[in-house]
């Protein structure tokens, strides 16, 4: 078939054109790290300059279909792929102390005092001891906007954590640059909701999960 340029326009006019990447809003719900500032949780949008939607990978085996042969893939579980949030650091290091304090509380590693004090960042934790998972998790939930300001689709993340704070450069040159660092969190699972109504006319949710666990923990 022959491109044909009205149908192209038509197409992209039906779906109201291609959704821009740069209108989001990330918020982190139901934890903050002791003494980090709390007011970071509805506000970290504002230095969050990157994110990613979650992805999934549908691990696999290989098998002989005919017990010979050529192998056939079978799918046998869903795999859930960290996400990275790019944050620009503020002149205070609140948000950066926010994160520093959040993986602190995970596992401490401040030896300042000994290898048996438990004052730093409140964890009530021996240094190099991990906490329960119940003490650190919280709900991320990522929302994308479009030209007109109104939430297109929401990605829920139960149970994250980070698990990865990237360090930064500094350099004299560096004269008109700012400084970034990178966080990788990990999370049990996620939902995706669909804000507006798809070409069946009808809101759509896609993802993960449909279990009673997340029924009570009301993101279903």
């Amino acid at each position: 078939m022959a491109f044909n340029i009205e149908s192209f326009k038509a197409e992209h006019g039906k779906r109201n054109s291609v959704l821009r990447s740069n209108r989001f809003e990330i918020m982190i719900n139901g934890f903050t790290p002791v003494g980090a500032d709390s007011t970071l949780q509805r506000s970290l949008s504002f230095w969050c300059e990157g994110a990613q939607f979650p992805g999934y990978q549908l691990l696999s085996h290989n098998m002989r279909r005919y017990v010979y042969g050529t192998n056939e893939a079978r799918p046998f579980s869903p795999n859930f792929n960290p996400i990275q949030l790019t944050i620009a650091a503020d002149n205070n290091m609140d948000v950066w102390e926010f994160f520093n304090a959040w993986m602190q509380k995970i596992i401490p590693h401040d030896v300042t005092s000994g290898m048996t004090d438990t004052s730093a960042y409140s964890t009530n934790n021996l240094v190099y001891e991990v906490s329960y998972k119940s003490e650190y998790v919280s709900t991320v939930t990522i929302t994308l906007y479009n030209q007109m300001g109104k939430p297109i689709i929401r990605s829920t993340l139960r149970q994250a954590f980070p698990t990865n704070m990237n360090g930064f450069d500094i350099n004299w040159a560096a004269r008109d640059e700012y400084t970034r660092f990178t966080i990788f969190m990990d999370y049990l699972d996620w939902k995706t909701e669909r804000l507006t109504t798809g070409s069946t006319g009808n809101p759509t949710t896609i993802g993960n999960p449909t279990t009673s666990e997340a029924i009570a923990a009301g993101i279903t």
